[in-house]
Order: structure tokens, then C-alpha cells, then sequence
């Protein structure tokens, strides 16, 4: 009896299953340079865990300090002649309005009053030449301390140094000063001599890099422009302030570039302001929203509301940094984009071992052929041995991804104390340490992907295997 081709292809299909999985590690462990994928998996996926866990975590770190220095609703471009108390009053009409704060910015400059240098040259005149590194510019904001407290998280990030309400947080008294000396472990001293003093809030970047230390004399310098006869002029204006409390919000660029002050102390003293007639002038209001609201929702009733009389600009606190938080959405993209050209090398480095063993093996795969296997089977058993080496690199780089995660600070530390070399310097971070934020959803997609691709790239060489005549395969050598 003739078998027909179909019930040949039933009796021969079992017999290579039986021994794929044998013969594919076979294959593999006389290859060591089958190696080369099984490392190149394992490095891919671990340098994807490991850097995008390091960059959930910076981009966790950068919200929440953002988060921090920006209120729930911000009002702002507001006309010059504003009242804030007509606005609070539109404000505050809001159910979703819970509490709002009057912030007035400007910009100033300052300068340590006790560093002052006489020039040689003119120390007969008794002029005082000043070096521009002793001026420093800066943008003040000016703050309403209790209302500034009860409606952002703004003042938590000052250090309090003895201050019992959020006004002392801007003042500067005796007490204040043995607060600070005792924080500091210093020597107690008698502090200032009278009374209490306005203080300037730096942010601690600025505190270190230009030595100040707490209730230290400052000439704050300003000015404004006014309009007489049709003419603008420029007012200037200054002020004696010490240096108040540092603050710290961990979001460098407010940092390094803004100080707090008590808005009444701006205004009557910088801006020549007059409480008696004048308008309680504003350029932003600070606007905290109730707990469960949608910002987004709330800003844009505002804005409708704000608009015809005030012509004001409602921002949650995510469009007022809303390229700072583009720029860093679109580097974390960029940079799983760069590990994914990484992850697709080495499947490269698998599709390149996995044709060359199929090369090398052609007699073989011959052999099978002709003893009784099929198509099919061929392709399963080269399948069989790109996911071994697609599996154990994954769990390699999981596992060295986990280690990383876990004890990059450690590492860190350690390199630092014997050999004092950070790898990761906390000034160059303004970090204490490494913001590590693992993403289980992000480990799954990582070994989903991996597998996926290395499965792509071991199809293609099985795929030709399973081409092979078993005639010529025989013939091959």
C-alpha cells in the first residue's frame, strides 16, 4: 500500500517535537557564541529598566517640585490699576474656590552692604566702586505670608528657623537669629540688637554660592517707570532687608532665580506705593482650588468669568510650566526611542548567531529531514532556540535591572567614599540622592517587547532552515 502525502506528513510531524527541545540546546551549547545574544538581550533590558526607572523618577521629582512652587489655579496678565480685593470678591464667588492669595512680582538687585570695596584710586573722594559680581539680579515675588499659607504649599519649603506664624517667615528678630546659630551648632551670640527687620527669602542656591548667612545686611535695589507730562522716568528706589530664611523647593530654576518677600514691603517700599488711596496692586493671583475640583475645569469658569472685567489669564499649574514639562515628557521619549534602537541591536545579534548556526548546521538539518521531519518541525526547533536565548537574557536583564534599581545609590556612595568619584554628583543633580521610581507596567512591556522582537528575529533564519531540500541539505557538505 502507497501512503498519500498527507498521511506521510501525519507519521512524520511527531518526530522531531520529541526531540526539539534536546536538539535546539544542543545546538546552542557547542555555539558559545550563542553567548553574544543571550548578553545582548540581557544588557538591552536591563539599561531599559534601569534608565527609564531613573527617569520616572527625575520626572516624578520635577512635577512634585513644580507641583510645589505653582498653585492650583494661578490669575495673571492683570491690568496695572488692579484691586485685589474686587478680584478676590469675583474669585471667591466660585464654589470650587477655596482660598486665593495676592502675589506681585518685580525685578530687583542686591548686594551685601558689608562687602563693600573702596577703590584705591578714588580713596581719596571716598567712592565706592562696585564689582558686578557683588550685584546680584533677581525676580521678587511678593507674597501675603498667611494667605500665601493657607493656599499653596509655597512657604513649606522655607526653612522656619524659629518663626511661629507664616509673617515671621519674613522677619528677622534676635530670637529668629539664636534659632538659626543653634540649627547651625554655632555659638549662641546676643542676635540683632532692637526690634524686628524685614527679611529677604534667597533660595539656599543662592545662600551658598554667594556666602550670605542668615540676617546679614542687603541694599535691595529698584525701580520703576512713570509717566509725567508725556514723558516716561525712571524712579528709582531702594531698601535695607537682611537675609531672611532660605528656601528650597528642588525646582533649580526658581531656585536659582527668584526670592520672596511680604508684598507690603515691596509695595510701600520698592514701588512707592500709598495704602491710604492707591489700589492694593497685584500681577498674579495664587488661586487653591477644592479638593476633588478639576483645575482645568475651574481655570476655564474663571477665565470666562475674569475676562470681559479683568481680562485676566487663568493657568493650572500644569500649563504654567507648560514648556518645562513638554521638554521633559519629550526627553523621557526620546530616550526610550534610543533604548529601543539598543533592544533592536541585539536582536540583530541573535538573527546574526541564529543564521550562522543555521549555516553551520545544514547537514545536519538534512539528517532530520530525511530521518522523518518536517517543514514545520525545523522551524519549531530554531523558534525553540532563539527563545532560549531570548528568555534567559531577559531574565538575566531583569534581574540585573532590579539589582541596578536597588543599589545604584549604594554604588554610588560607595564609589564615592573609597575612591572619591561619584558617578552620579548630588551638585550636579541638586539631588540628595538617585529618584529610582520602578514601573511594573514598564518591566512587563519590556520583556513583552523583547521576547516579541527576538521571536521576529529568530523566524527569520528558521524560517530558511525550514526551506531546505533534504537532498541538497545532504549534499551541502
Amino acid at each position: 500500500m502507497v501512503d498519500t502525502p498527507h498521511e506521510r506528513g501525519a507519521t512524520r510531524e511527531p518526530l522531531l517535537p520529541a526531540f526539539a527541545g534536546f536538539l535546539a540546546l544542543r545546538f546552542l551549547a557547542v555555539r558559545r557564541i550563542n553567548l553574544i545574544g543571550v548578553i545582548g538581550i540581557a544588557v538591552s533590558v536591563s539599561a531599559m529598566i534601569f534608565v527609564i526607572s531613573l527617569f520616572a523618577g527625575f520626572i516624578s521629582d520635577i512635577r512634585d517640585s513644580v507641583r510645589r512652587v505653582s498653585p492650583d489655579v494661578l490669575v495673571t496678565t492683570l491690568p496695572r490699576d488692579v484691586d485685589f480685593a474686587d478680584l478676590d470678591a469675583a474669585l471667591t464667588t466660585d464654589d470650587d474656590v477655596v482660598s486665593t492669595a495676592p502675589r506681585l512680582r518685580h525685578y530687583a538687585m542686591y548686594r551685601a552692604r558689608g562687602r563693600r570695596r573702596v577703590s584705591s584710586s578714588s580713596a581719596s573722594s571716598s567712592r565706592l566702586i562696585v564689582r558686578a559680581d557683588e550685584i546680584q539680579l533677581v525676580e521678587l515675588i511678593g507674597v501675603d505670608p498667611d494667605r500665601e499659607w493657607r493656599t499653596t504649599q509655597l512657604l513649606e519649603c522655607v526653612a522656619p528657623f524659629g518663626a511661629r506664624t507664616p509673617k515671621d517667615l519674613f522677619r528677622v528678630s534676635p530670637e529668629q537669629v539664636e534659632a538659626w546659630r543653634i540649627e547651625q551648632g554655632l555659638a549662641p551670640s546676643p542676635g540683632l540688637a532692637v526690634g524686628t527687620r524685614p527679611a529677604l527669602s534667597l533660595g539656599l542656591y543662592r545662600i551658598n554660592v554667594g556666602g550670605l548667612e542668615f540676617a546679614e545686611e542687603l541694599s535691595l535695589f529698584s525701580a520703576s517707570f512713570r509717566e509725567i507730562d508725556g514723558h516716561v522716568e525712571l524712579d528709582p528706589e531702594s531698601k535695607i532687608v537682611y537675609v531672611g530664611r532660605p528656601f528650597r523647593t528642588e525646582h533649580r530654576v526658581f531656585d536659582q532665580t527668584k526670592a520672596l518677600l511680604d508684598i507690603d514691603v515691596l509695595r510701600e517700599d520698592l514701588l512707592d506705593y500709598d495704602p491710604s488711596f492707591d489700589p492694593a496692586i497685584v500681577t498674579d493671583v495664587a488661586v487653591r482650588v477644592r479638593d476633588g475640583a478639576d483645575p482645568t475645569t475651574v481655570a476655564r469658569r474663571l477665565q470666562e468669568r475674569l475676562a470681559d472685567r479683568f481680562g485676566a489669564t487663568c493657568l493650572t499649574w500644569e500649563q504654567q510650566n507648560q514648556v518645562y514639562l513638554d521638554a521633559v515628557d519629550q526627553e523621557q521619549a526620546l530616550m526610550k526611542l534610543v533604548l529601543v534602537v539598543v533592544m533592536l541591536v541585539a536582536a540583530f545579534l541573535i538573527y546574526v548567531t541564529l543564521h550562522m548556526l543555521v549555516t553551520q548546521k545544514t547537514r545536519e538539518i538534512g539528517v532530520l529531514t530525511a530521518l522523518g521531519a518536517s517543514p514545520g518541525g525545523v522551524l519549531k526547533l530554531f523558534l525553540f532556540a532563539g527563545g532560549v536565548v531570548a528568555t534567559v537574557g531577559c531574565a538575566l536583564g531583569v534581574g540585573l535591572g532590579l539589582l541596578a534599581v536597588t543599589y545604584a545609590n549604594d554604588l554610588d556612595r560607595w564609589a564615592g567614599a573609597e575612591f572619591g568619584f561619584r558617578l552620579f554628583p548630588a551638585s550636579l543633580y541638586a539631588l540628595d540622592q538617585l529618584p529610582f521610581h520602578l514601573e511594573p507596567g514598564w518591566v512587563v512591556q519590556v520583556v513583552i517587547g523583547s521576547l516579541s522582537v527576538a521571536a521576529l528575529a529568530a523566524w527569520l533564519p528558521a524560517r530558511r532552515a525550514a526551506r531546505f531540500q533534504p537532498v541538497r541539505a545532504l549534499a551541502s557538505e
